[in-house]
């Protein structure tokens, strides 16, 4: 697979296993009785016969095209929060992409930075099994850069801010293998605004890095007809959460230097979300849930 994007002519022997070659990305070979199969690349494409292809998610908007894998056959998909779901039906295929397209147009319309970083940087999305009605899920895997797992999407807009939320993890993760943020000795736990476990300090830099672009992207959908008022809530929720958390991550004095240019990035992007005006019930309504959470908080770790 690499070899084929690369470009570069090879011919190897790929391992079979329960009958099937699995190529990451492209699908899965047939190859019943076998415990290798011959693949070629040959002018950066693979001459093989793919049983069960990953599907392909596409849509263009606002000159900005994307193009994600919708995997459903790798065997080595696990690692989220819930398990892989089986092979899509064609409605279910034709329900992603469907809201693939509408969550397209909202973030190329609206958010194009964060557009132009999904079109650089997410290549696979990993359907999950939806455990429990009512509530989505989805998880980035630290060493599995550009891909994420999550459950079937609710709305065109909660995919748009599941697809902003995830690729912050995925960015986080790939600039933590290049340097370090924080200090690895340091073994102290802290509040998370939108969780009741206490979490050490790489985990809180990891959910307020996240949840700055979650904060971003409520604030970029306040304006779309039919979700204004949830958003404008979600908008002053995110907002507290991250500047509560920055807060902390801030007075720890135990970020290396490239942590602190990190949270003062973050510091001023916060800031500059702090001061869009939101209405009073909001931001209320935001105060109460943040002041519940560490609540209950405080009740779990007492």
């Amino acid at each position: 697979t690499a070899c084929a994007a690369a470009g570069l002519d090879i011919e190897v022997q790929v391992p079979v296993r329960n009958g099937v070659a699995v190529l990451p990305g492209v699908g899965a070979i047939s190859a019943p009785g076998q415990d290798r199969t011959t693949i070629a690349v040959v002018d950066g494409r693979i001459t093989a016969t793919v049983d069960q292809p990953v599907h392909h998610l596409t849509a263009t908007w606002a000159g900005r095209g994307l193009r994600l894998g919708l995997d459903d056959v790798d065997p080595y998909r696990h690692g989220h929060h819930a398990p892989p779901a089986p092979r899509l039906t064609a409605a279910d295929l034709d329900r992603w992409r469907r809201l693939v397209d509408e969550a397209w147009q909202l973030l190329a319309g609206l958010a194009p930075g964060r557009a132009d970083e999904l079109r650089a940087g997410l290549r696979t999305l990993v359907p999950l099994v939806q455990l429990d009605q009512g509530s989505s899920r989805s998880a980035t895997i630290r060493h599995a850069f550009g891909m994420f797992g999550l459950t079937p999407p609710t709305s065109p807009t909660d995919l748009a801010v599941t697809l902003v939320h995830e690729f912050q993890h995925s960015k986080l993760s790939a600039i933590l293998d290049l340097t370090p943020m924080t200090d690895p000795t340091d073994d102290r736990k802290f509040f998370a605004p939108w969780r009741v476990d206490p979490r050490p300090l790489s985990g809180l830099l990891q959910g307020v890095y996240a949840f700055v672009g979650v904060a971003d992207m409520w604030h970029a959908l306040r304006d779309v007809p039919g979700v204004q008022a949830t958003a404008e809530r979600e908008f002053a929720e995110a907002r507290l959460q991250v500047d509560r958390g920055l807060d902390a991550v801030e007075q720890s004095h135990a970020l290396t230097p490239a942590g602190e240019r990190l949270a003062a990035g973050m510091r001023a992007t916060t800031d500059r979300l702090l001061a869009e005006p939101v209405t009073p019930a909001a931001d209320r309504a935001a105060r109460e849930t943040l002041a519940l959470i560490h609540e209950r908080w405080l009740v779990h770790n007492n």
